[in-house]
């Protein structure tokens, strides 16, 4: 069952944080799961298979062109997600086994609290497959829709990263990962339909560059809004699925470490 969990965190000391996205999340994130179910660890980090999580950088916080400076009591969150039954069904055994106090990404931070309905939290909720699927059922599918993405986004190319998010692009992110968790898979057609028949209605994105020691990156941040041309309400209702999916898969590639953090804002 796809679930959103957000940790609140509280600076235990000063600090210096210096990563835009999350290979500092993502290194805290396996050291926990070898410490509370190694066989569960190793299955999650297969070579070749999508990975059923993905991770935020640490949020509430300036994103970093260099190092941030974090002062003691400093706030901030951290967002994960779960996207097979497998991994979910340990998720609440795993939390409780948190300690109060967690170095994450080189800084000592308080666990403040954890958040898991949108009541508590915007980014935080659950769903299950079969709660997702009565999506299908809608009569009158959106033909409009506005994504925003929170952390840069991009999408990987034989060379380098490319940064644009086209719609054919999000769409073939969102569904290997549906495909490879949910118990029923969607059209591969949805890809051409991206290609083909979306066009993008408006969009306010913000190129930002990630330099961090050898690792470079280049992604987007903002919103995009993209419109159906003509496309089946049927295929319209699969893609609105989608749309709604890209909550917990996040968008494009690198998303358990950090980057293509999105969530759908309107829908028509």
């Amino acid at each position: 069952m796809p679930a959103s969990i957000v940790l609140h965190l509280q600076a235990a000391h000063p600090g210096t944080y210096r990563h835009a996205t999350g290979p500092g999340v993502h290194g805290w994130w396996f050291q926990r799961w070898q410490t509370f179910n190694p066989a569960l660890a190793d299955a999650m980090h297969q070579p070749g298979r999508f990975a059923p999580f993905t991770l935020s950088p640490i949020l509430g916080i300036p994103t970093p062109q260099g190092p941030v400076e974090v002062a003691e009591g400093c706030p901030a969150w951290l967002r994960l997600t779960v996207l097979s039954t497998e991994l979910e069904a340990h998720l609440p055994a795993f939390l409780d086994s948190l300690p109060a106090v967690l170095a994450v990404d080189g800084i000592v931070w308080q666990l403040a609290g954890v958040s898991r309905t949108p009541s508590e939290h915007a980014w935080a909720d659950a769903a299950s497959y079969d709660d997702l699927r009565t999506l299908l059922d809608q009569r009158k599918p959106p033909d409009l829709w506005t994504l925003e993405m929170v952390t840069p986004t991009a999408f990987n190319g034989k060379k380098t990263q490319f940064p644009f998010p086209l719609p054919d692009l999000m769409i073939r992110s969102w569904l290997e990962r549906w495909n490879a968790f949910a118990p029923f898979a969607l059209p591969d057609d949805l890809v051409r339909i991206g290609r083909e028949d979306l066009s993008v209605a408006n969009y306010s994105l913000h190129t930002l560059k990630i330099s961090e020691g050898i690792r470079q990156a280049i992604g987007c941040t903002g919103r995009l809004t993209l419109r159906a041309i003509e496309v089946h309400p049927a295929m319209r209702v699969a893609l609105h699925l989608l749309f709604t999916f890209a909550f917990y898969s996040g968008t494009g590639y690198h998303t358990t470490q950090g980057m293509g953090q999105t969530r759908l804002l309107r829908e028509r």
